[in-house]
């Protein structure tokens, strides 16, 4: 039972460490997508501040 408890803090690390490097290779991956993304939220915001401003 000990060594369990032992064990349980260095495999829920281990765990957390592997999530992270995996969710960082995503990112390198696609990295041009959320840059896309955000482009497309910029431009949604400019659009909808110049057509508020005709009115």
């Amino acid at each position: 039972m000990w060594l369990w408890e032992a064990n349980k803090e260095f495999i829920l690390k281990e765990r957390k460490e592997k999530q992270f490097q995996y969710v960082l290779a995503l990112y390198k991956k696609y990295w041009y997508l959320f840059l896309a993304y955000l482009g497309i939220v910029v431009l949604n915001i400019f659009t909808l501040v110049k057509f508020n401003k005709t009115k």
